[in-house]
């Protein structure tokens, strides 16, 4: 079900915080995911607090290197999650702003209690995640503030021209 606010947004920024550290050094994810999130408690100042691990750089992409070839038109990731560049397998559109959408359509699932994207099957995913229109966040969080509904709903755009220009910016937003 739905995280109360306040939590969803702590565990989106301490994941953006540990996307732009891989960004910085020209590393993409490629496969953010809840499962690739771990929430580890940790005691600060008294008080027990997750503490979030990103794990998995198993299919990341380095930026500008070629020791990882990715054929074009190639599928990689998790088809909830994956950006619409992504899903159309056009390797060379892969930046942070596909990370940045995947962080998006997590922080709207912890808010919502539900995925951004369904489908009974992955062709049906990928189909909505490339071609339909996403669904407002507050048709399902009515008392969303609303610049954190506009500040989602732009990061997940079909256009990765259109989303933030890094995920610092997004969390901030």
């Amino acid at each position: 079900g739905p995280l109360p606010m306040g939590q969803a947004l702590a565990i989106a920024r301490q994941i953006g915080s540990a996307l732009a550290a891989a960004h910085r050094q020209g590393v993409v994810h490629r496969d953010l995911k809840p499962e690739n999130i771990f929430l580890c408690p940790r005691e600060i100042d008294g008080v027990l607090r997750d503490h979030v691990k990103v794990l998995d750089f198993g299919i990341s992409k380095i930026r500008g290197s070629q020791t990882v070839l990715t054929q074009t038109s190639t599928v990689m990731g998790t088809p909830q999650y994956m950006s619409p560049e992504q899903a159309m397998g056009k390797q060379d559109q892969i930046d942070a702003r596909t990370d940045q959408f995947a962080l998006a359509a997590i922080v709207y699932e912890m808010l919502a209690g539900r995925p951004v994207f369904s489908g009974q099957n992955i062709t049906e995913v990928i189909y909505k995640v490339v071609y339909e229109p996403t669904p407002s966040l507050a048709q399902f969080v009515p008392d969303a503030p609303p610049q954190v509904v506009a500040a989602i709903e732009r990061a997940l755009k079909k256009n990765s021209t259109e989303r933030f220009a890094d995920v610092p910016e997004f969390v901030t937003a």
